[in-house]
Parts: structure tokens; C-alpha cells; sequence
């Protein structure tokens, strides 16, 4: 039966069966099959109460369903949402419901980083 093992500081899950023995356990039920028997995308858990699962089985952030991107593998965090997305991109199909959200997803055409280090010379699109 596959299992979870931690070495050292890493946990990996262990496949089944197949030339890759371990992965990791980041990587079970992610929507990806990278176990060759598929045993890293069976059996998978239910998502936690700030999750959003997938149609697929994955499990997103709650805070990525219905914000115009397929978070989802199979696009199933965009199916059914409720309420007008005013807010839409020029150069996409990305739509949400703040001003806000649109700004920083603009950043990825832009490639505007306005975010700074205070340490060193490193810059982001967002506060992470």
C-alpha cells in the first residue's frame, strides 16, 4: 500500500508500484498523475475547510475559486459562479469582482514589479 515516509526534512509519498519509487508528497493529489500505477492521485483526501476541491479531486485555496483563472486542472474553480465580475482585463479573459484583483493580475502582461526588498535588490509583482 502507498505510504507517507518523512526523510530527513522531506516528506515523500511512495508509489505503488513503477520505476519511480518516491515523490513528493506535495505532489499527491495535485491533479498530476506522476506515480506510473496512479496510486499518487488515488484514495486522495478531502479538501480542508479553506480549500476548494476540484472536480478532478484537486485541492486550490477557496480564495483562488471564481477569480476569472482556472486554478484547477480540469477549469471546474470558475464553473458556476455567482455574481457580476465588472472588472475585466484588456489582454485576456481574466474578469473579477474588485478593482483590486484586476490591477495585480495586469501585472503579469506588464511585468511591472513594484514590490522591493528592503534587504536587497529583489522585486515582485505582489505581497506574498
Amino acid at each position: 500500500m502507498p505510504s507517507l515516509s518523512i526523510g530527513g526534512s522531506t516528506q515523500q509519498f511512495t508509489c505503488f508500484t513503477g520505476e519511480i519509487d518516491c515523490i513528493p508528497v506535495a505532489w499527491r493529489c495535485d491533479g498530476f498523475t506522476e506515480c506510473e500505477d496512479h496510486s499518487d492521485e488515488k484514495n486522495c483526501p478531502v479538501c480542508s475547510d479553506s480549500q476548494f476541491q476540484c472536480e478532478s479531486g484537486q485541492c486550490i485555496d477557496s480564495i483562488f475559486r471564481c477569480n476569472g483563472e482556472a486554478n484547477c486542472q480540469d477549469n471546474s474553480d470558475e464553473k458556476n459562479c455567482e455574481g457580476e465580475k465588472p472588472f475585466r482585463c484588456d489582454e485576456c479573459n481574466f474578469a473579477s469582482t474588485t478593482q483590486s484583483h484586476l490591477t495585480r493580475h495586469k501585472r503579469v502582461h506588464t511585468g511591472e514589479k513594484p514590490y522591493r526588498c528592503p534587504w536587497c535588490d529583489y522585486r515582485c509583482s505582489g505581497v506574498y
